[in-house]
């Protein structure tokens, strides 16, 4: 095939830039100096210059300290030991559709939490994580009002999947009432 005179190889044609750009760029490709770069030691000290002239600052009696609602990782129960402490060591409160089980540590003055639910009752996975995920959010959202030296496991019972919000909300308010671990 022949190429005619407004043919052009497309793959050495050169590109035209754009003149008129948004962000204009003066310097070119130049690198950064090294006088621009901080140290990780300089990094540091200024971090920490910020942190210490923010604790430096007093609270006055007009403002609020509003609770935390967060629910990290070291409040949860993981290992096999602490389950099978609760289980033995532990006294139960139990609801139409979960059960509370809680129990008081000697060696260890923290509120840890745990979840459980059974196979047998709820088969699929997706349905396991979804009680977990809101018993979980339950424990987070209520954690402020229990006693901090406490241990529970929140067993799921039958019908808990079906179960409204307000339901679970008022049957864990129930069960730690009845167990006494509600402040």
């Amino acid at each position: 095939m022949k190429e005619t005179k407004d043919e052009k190889d497309l793959s050495t044609v050169e590109i035209k830039t754009r003149t008129n750009s948004r962000l204009s760029i003066t310097d070119g490709n130049k690198r950064r100096t090294s006088s621009n770069k901080q140290t990780s030691c300089e990094r540091q000290a200024q971090t920490s210059a910020i942190i210490n002239s923010n604790a430096n600052k007093t609270v006055d009696e007009t403002t609020v300290i509003k609770p935390s609602f967060s629910f990290p990782k070291s409040l949860h129960l993981r290992l096999r030991s602490e389950f099978q402490t609760l289980y033995t060591r532990g006294k139960r409160a139990r609801g139409r559709i979960m059960t509370l089980i809680f129990y008081y540590p000697q060696e260890e003055h923290s509120f840890k939490a745990g979840f459980t639910v059974r196979k047998k009752f709820y088969k699929r996975a997706v349905d396991r994580n979804k009680i977990k995920r809101r018993l979980r959010e339950i424990v987070r959202l209520n954690r402020e009002k229990l006693r901090d030296d406490v241990w529970i496991v929140m067993h799921a019972e039958r019908g808990i999947l079906n179960a409204s919000w307000q339901t679970l909300v008022d049957e864990f308010n129930e069960l730690c009432v009845k167990a006494g671990i509600k402040n």
